[in-house]
């Protein structure tokens, strides 16, 4: 089933699994033609079959309606009516919970792939960064005098010696090119 929440980008087969939804902590129907509130649907259908009374209106009385109802199973119109409403009530919930699941799904299957590539860089390391000093700079024990060449680390962006073959800082590899040709 796909979760679509725009009517126009769906076609019928979609309208299927997506009929019934959660808004506002109510159930919702809707087809290519309208939208609303489920219990405001099924009052219509009441009105429809001569069902129809104004206590209906209460949604105490409404639901208690809807219970005594199922109980007279498909013998009648009133126990279709009420198998049928349960049931899309039921769908809904199911649909609210896999879209809820499908966003954690994708929210863990993204972050995953970002924790792959970040993997994957630290094993094959970083390339330090350049800069040209504009003041005195201390890295360890050296002091590089305005307008040296000075390396960053390509990870935590700390200033590194180009002996290191890690990262003081933070531990990560450095991958040592060019030095000449690194990006500023």
């Amino acid at each position: 089933m796909t979760i679509k929440d725009n009517v126009k980008e769906m076609n019928n087969y979609d309208m299927m699994g997506n009929c019934v939804y959660v808004k506002d902590e109510e159930v919702w129907y809707r087809d290519f033609k309208m939208d609303m509130p489920l219990r405001e649907f099924f009052l219509h259908i009441l009105k429809e079959h001569g069902l129809y009374e104004i206590e209906y209106e209460e949604r105490e009385i409404f639901d208690t309606m809807m219970s005594e109802w199922r109980q007279d199973g498909y013998g009648c119109i009133e126990g279709v009516l009420a198998h049928w409403y349960c049931n899309l009530v039921a769908m809904a919930e199911y649909r609210r919970e896999l879209k809820n699941a499908s966003e954690i799904t994708r929210k863990q299957s993204d972050f995953i792939l970002a924790k792959g590539l970040e993997e994957e860089r630290r094993l094959k390391g970083y390339e330090p960064r350049v800069k040209i000093t504009n003041k005195d700079r201390k890295i360890g024990n050296v002091t590089f005098k305005k307008g040296v060449h000075i390396y960053y680390c390509g990870y935590c962006n700390n200033g590194i010696l180009p002996s290191w073959k890690h990262c003081a800082h933070c531990g990560e590899k450095i991958v040592w090119k060019d030095k000449r040709n690194l990006k500023q």
